[in-house]
Parts: C-alpha cells; sequence; structure tokens
C-alpha cells in the first residue's frame, strides 16, 4: 500500500491468482467477474481492518472500466449484506468511466438499491460507461433519495486517464450501441477527475 495525503492506496489484483495475467477484457474467464470481484473487494475489507495503520471503518473504494462496474456494485446494501465478512462497509464508492448497464447480457452494475454514498464519473462520448444508460438510473435514484452523485466530461471517451490512448483508439465492444468504443486521452479531464474525486472523497472521510 502507498501512503500520501492520509490516504492509504490498496489495490487489489483479482486475475493473477486465478490465471488471468491481462485481465478479462480478451478472454472469458468462465464466471461472473463483477460479482467475483466484489466478493474480493469484501475479502480486502476485512483484512485492512486487521493493519493497525488502517482505519477500517473509513475505507472507500474507487474503480476504473471494469473496476467501476465493481465500484456501482459495491453501493448496493444487499450486495454487502451478501458478500461482507463481517458487517464492514466501505463507506464511499466512486465509478470512473464504467459500464452502469450491459445491454447483451442485461445486466445492472448500478443496482435499484443504493446506500453508500456513490459518484459516477461519465465520458459523454464513451458508449462502454454510456451516459444514456447511466444517467437515467442515477437520477430515478437520486430521486429516490440515494446518495448518488454524477459528472459527466464533455467530449470524453473511455480510459480518459490512460496516456497510451493519446491517439483516439476505436477498440470493438458488443455492449455499445455503435458496436465500438471511443479510447481517448485526455490530460484535462485526468486532473478534473482526480480532483473530482478527492473532493468526493473527503467530504466523507472527514478530511
Amino acid at each position: 500500500a502507498a501512503i500520501a495525503n492520509g490516504y492509504a492506496a490498496f489495490i487489489l489484483d483479482s486475475w493473477t491468482q486465478r490465471g488471468l495475467l491481462n485481465g478479462s477484457c480478451d478472454v472469458s474467464p468462465g464466471f461472473n467477474t463483477a460479482s467475483v470481484r466484489v466478493r474480493d473487494a469484501y475479502d480486502a475489507l476485512a483484512q485492512l481492518e486487521k493493519i493497525p495503520s488502517i482505519d477500517a471503518k473509513h475505507v472507500a473504494a474507487i474503480g476504473f472500466s471494469h473496476g467501476a462496474r465493481v465500484a456501482y456494485m459495491l453501493a448496493s446494501p444487499n450486495l454487502a449484506n451478501m458478500y461482507s465478512v463481517a458487517g464492514q462497509r466501505f463507506v464511499a464508492s466512486v465509478a470512473v468511466y464504467g459500464e452502469c448497464y450491459n445491454r447483451p447480457t442485461k445486466f445492472a452494475y448500478l443496482r435499484a438499491a443504493v446506500a453508500t454514498p456513490l459518484l459516477a464519473l461519465l465520458g459523454e462520448k464513451d458508449e462502454d460507461g454510456d451516459v444514456r444508460e447511466c444517467e437515467p438510473r442515477l437520477q430515478a435514484l437520486k430521486a429516490a433519495g440515494a446518495p448518488v452523485e454524477w459528472h459527466v466530461f464533455s467530449s470524453a471517451g473511455h480510459a480518459w486517464d490512460q496516456p497510451s490512448f493519446r491517439s483516439a483508439t476505436m477498440r470493438p465492444y458488443p455492449g455499445a450501441p455503435s458496436g465500438s468504443v471511443l479510447y481517448k486521452y485526455d490530460s484535462k479531464v485526468t486532473d478534473e477527475t482526480r480532483e473530482r474525486a478527492f473532493a468526493f472523497l473527503n467530504a466523507r472521510l472527514g478530511k
């Protein structure tokens, strides 16, 4: 874990131990990766409670792309009850350019009930974390009193914080309406993502 500005960062690797050295984007591992990673996240939370330097009652989750799908699910009270080892809960969750609903499988990562404060950061041009699917669901949750917030970055595609996509790239994805997703690095959006994520977390972690 790396510690800076009062935060300790624990990076959860759900892939290496399962022989998926390149993650699950290009191969099918044969199991529901999101559900498995939710369980992994709660297992990690239980382990963090054993580290003296960590305040386990003030642990938040942040995920990018596939990890953002998991971050949506970590805001669900039903999944918390199902997977939490001993009643531990994340105090906040941040989903960055993550798919909230998969059209082909009709699998909802953003659940109908949200109890954990959730921030969704979306790209206007991203057909993976598609605003057209996510924003109506977030609006309905907010109208029902759920602790959700979101922001849509104008003209941003997917993976906007990855310098390897300085040259915009279209990658095929069957869950996208057009059949492909725009991968496009944007340094300004990356900086604003950091600012918005930390402002959201600071408010919920009492910093």
